[in-house]
């Protein structure tokens, strides 16, 4: 019985297997926030917002182009990549806003974050942690 039972947890958290839709919100472990809205996140990443429960934050993503970061764009923001680059046009014309730092790989990103504790941002695939850093989140 406990045989099947780890192969149940084996498998339900198998990166295989989980969705390609989900996301894993990711931050220092420093940060003093635990949880964020859905809408925070969008929010954050459009530069809508810059603080969230008090706290300045800082929102790094993956290169454009990238499955990740085409995937978050598709899923989350409901734009293109077409849609999000002429999205970041218009907000530096108007505010002088510009996009959030990005980021070539996942292996970079986790390095990043581990430097910056005023940072967050995704993961798509499952993976555990580098002590520095926390999941704050999963979106379906």
């Amino acid at each position: 019985m406990k045989l099947l039972k780890h192969i149940a947890l084996v498998l339900a958290f198998s990166p295989a297997l989980m969705s390609e839709e989900q996301i894993y919100l990711i931050a220092h472990k420093d940060l003093p926030i635990s949880q964020i809205s859905t809408t925070e996140l969008m929010s954050l990443f459009l530069k809508k917002i810059d603080h969230v429960g008090g706290k300045k934050l800082n929102f790094v993503q993956y290169r454009t182009g990238s499955r990740a970061r085409t995937g978050f764009a598709r899923t989350y923001l409901n734009m293109t990549m077409d849609e999000e680059s002429l999205y970041w046009r218009k907000l530096l014309v108007q505010r002088g806003a510009r996009p959030p730092k990005s980021k070539k790989n996942k292996k970079i990103m986790l390095k990043f974050i581990s430097k910056h504790p005023d940072t967050i941002s995704y993961i798509l695939d499952f993976m555990v942690l580098p002590s520095e850093l926390k999941l704050l989140k999963v979106i379906p």
